[in-house]
């Protein structure tokens, strides 16, 4: 008898918790956007779900659509880093008129673009010209900065060829890419290549930086990182976004 009511209760437990769980997230947001802008939002959500039980589902997409998705309300919010009238003239390139005024834009930091290194490069910082030395093939040995003799070897990925080459534009300008170079497919496949490859050197965005490699000191390059979300969104959407605003410290009495 006391077994037989035992697994009732327990039963029911389970049951009581499968649904609160359940209830717990049934509201969530559903965010489309750039791999590189995503991984950035997640840091910035960290603790979020736990905090308000909105759960955050993450949709990787290319700029095109994102906003059309939204549009469409089967996306709550798009992020990338394309201010919104970018985003409307990619979509018109393609010939969808979206009207601006149906949405809300709001900057939520800075997406850095850095240099890393294999990790056994001594090398912590190089300025702007001498970065420029390297990737115009200027300089062709590490020796030239009191290391190995060996040459520079930069890794290249094309799903983020956009960002790496805004970076270029930013240190080197119009001259051209001197330096050998080769490219994989994504971060991942670019952070191991110059894991491996003793006189690798990558450009990256930041949230992809773990650490299997070393991060050089050079002058910032970044890029703002952008939400964009329908005026008639839920108060989901107005709950999130007040969390990514940056906190007030409060003020010293004197």
């Amino acid at each position: 008898m006391m077994k037989s009511r035992l697994r009732i209760f327990l039963v029911n437990f389970i049951i009581t918790l499968i649904f609160y769980l359940a209830s717990a997230y049934s509201a969530e947001i559903k965010i489309v956007g750039s791999p590189s802008s995503l991984e950035f939002l997640k840091k910035k959500t960290v603790g979020f779900e736990e905090k308000t039980g909105i759960k955050i589902i993450f949709i990787s997409m290319g700029p095109k659509f994102s906003l059309w998705e939204v549009y469409n309300d089967r996306a709550d919010l798009a992020v990338d880093t394309i201010p919104l009238k970018n985003w409307i003239a990619l979509l018109a390139n393609e010939g969808i008129e979206v009207p601006s005024t149906a949405f809300e834009e709001v900057m939520i930091g800075k997406e850095r673009i850095v240099v890393i290194t294999n990790k056994r490069n001594p090398i912590t910082r190089l300025s702007k010209s001498e970065l420029a030395q390297i990737l115009t093939g200027e300089v062709t040995s590490w020796s030239h900065f009191k290391w190995k003799e060996l040459p520079p070897l930069l890794i290249l990925s094309r799903q983020a060829s956009e960002a790496q080459k805004y970076f270029l534009n930013n240190i080197i300008g119009n001259s051209p890419l001197g330096i050998q170079f080769i490219t994989v497919r994504s971060p991942k496949e670019q952070k191991l290549a110059v894991a491996f490859k003793e006189n690798a050197i990558g450009i990256i965005q930041e949230p992809y930086v773990d650490h299997s490699v070393k991060v050089i000191q050079t002058p910032e390059v970044s890029r703002s990182i952008y939400l964009v979300y329908k005026k008639t969104s839920k108060n989901e959407i107005l709950t999130l976004i007040n969390y990514l605003k940056p906190q007030k410290m409060p003020e010293r009495r004197r």
